[in-house]
């Protein structure tokens, strides 16, 4: 029996003493099959399992979650395993799952090789704890690990029955699953932007009136359309990236700025937003910022200022609720995915899809005119609407 630590000051993991990350990836070394038991997860962690599966190149891995079923899933922890149970199934290597009658609170891992459990560890550890993060960074977790014979016989014939139906049941086959809608932090602190109360919110919706634009998000697999849009609109960060005619040195495009192209059917429709007049937007989860239209037929939707407070906000939502990751370099991104090409849409980290949208549960915005206005910090009144990418079936 070896002691699993936590490394979380003031009581840090002592030299030569293990911690959940660096036993499973010796283990893992070892190992052809993992199965894994737990109460909760997390995004970082759910990608992490999935990398290490990857780089050990395991046959068979089966991650269950016990609690989300009957307390709810936050979206990004459930698109995420989505995401990676969708791949492991293709694979036939492995399965996410989930118990649905009740809430299984073990925490039990497995390390197997050629059919017989080889190793285990069982105690506090949520598979959470494989990646730290700011909702882990001060909780101590504390398990033991066994090779012994025995041990690992009974800890098997638990965790078979628990990774096994009737007691839990494959991810994508449970119906009626209540999806807990994630913040979005990346606009904190960010220079034009104001947190808004949820109160505020609903003042202002309360004030909106029929003018309203529903704006389509252009991105590849779009219906009715020959259009990619791989290289454009907000996806225009995987386009050539921008001249310096000076110097001749061509800088790649940030991931984050964005801005949306408007159809000409919906700009030239009356009460559409005048071009390069700045208005405020409410957002619906409770942030406020200045935006304009541009370009011919006012058909650029940018923030004012800074293009990349419209990516905080449209991408930052899709990224907390685990559709797309942000990337440091989109080319990078494009090129990994070609060495070892699969779905060039589905798998390159940050590129936006359509299918990404409809798993996210809307693909388009809304722009809905309120009755009030703001004033601007040159004490200018601004026209008020109301912009909306709430997705559907979320609380």
């Amino acid at each position: 029996m070896k002691l699993i630590y936590s490394n979380v000051p003031p009581l840090k993991a002592e030299p030569g003493s293990y911690c959940l990350s660096e036993y499973v990836n010796e283990k893992l070394a070892e190992s052809d099959t993992l199965y894994c038991a737990v109460g909760y997860a997390s995004k970082k962690a759910l990608i992490e399992i999935e990398q290490l599966v990857k780089k050990y190149n395991l046959k068979n891995v089966v991650i269950v979650m016990g609690m989300y079923c009957i307390e709810g899933f936050p979206e990004g922890i459930y698109n995420t395993a989505i995401k990676i149970q969708q791949t492991w199934q293709e694979d036939g290597i492995g399965d996410i799952r989930a118990t649905k009658s009740m809430k299984y609170h073990g925490k039990v891992y497995g390390f197997y090789k050629a059919g017989i459990m080889k190793s285990a560890v069982i105690g506090s550890h949520n598979l959470g704890a494989l990646s730290i993060d700011a909702n882990n960074l001060r909780q101590y977790e504390l398990s033991i690990s066994t090779e012994d014979p025995a041990e690992c016989s009974d800890i098997d014939n638990h965790l078979k029955r628990v990774v096994s139906s009737p007691v839990s049941t494959p991810l994508n086959e449970i119906d009626g699953i209540t999806i807990i809608h994630e913040d979005n932090a990346k606009l904190n602190g960010v220079e034009g932007v104001t947190k808004v109360s949820m109160a505020d919110v609903s003042t202002y919706k309360q004030a909106q009136t029929e003018i309203r634009f529903d704006i389509p998000l252009k991105v590849p697999g779009m219906p009715g359309t020959s259009q990619n849009f791989m290289k454009s609109n907000i996806n225009k960060c995987y386009a050539k990236g921008r001249l310096n005619s000076r110097t001749g040195v061509v800088t790649e495009r940030g991931w984050w700025e964005t801005e949306i192209i408007v159809s000409s059917t919906t700009t030239s429709k009356p009460n559409y937003p005048t071009k390069d007049v700045p208005f405020y937007v409410i957002t619906d989860d409770g942030w406020k910022f200045k935006m304009h239209v541009s370009g011919d037929y006012s058909k650029n939707f940018e923030s004012d200022g800074d293009l990349k407070i419209l990516g905080y906000w449209l991408k930052g939502r899709l990224v907390a609720a685990g559709i797309v990751e942000p990337v440091d370099s989109p080319s990078a991104d494009l090129q990994a995915v070609r060495a070892g090409l699969r779905d060039i849409y589905r798998d390159c980290k940050g590129v936006i899809t359509y299918q990404k949208l409809e798993s996210y549960g809307r693909t388009s915005v809304s722009l809905t005119k309120t009755l009030n206005k703001l004033a601007d910090e040159n004490g200018e009144m601004r026209d008020v609407w109301v912009l909306s990418f709430l997705p559907k079936d979320v609380k």
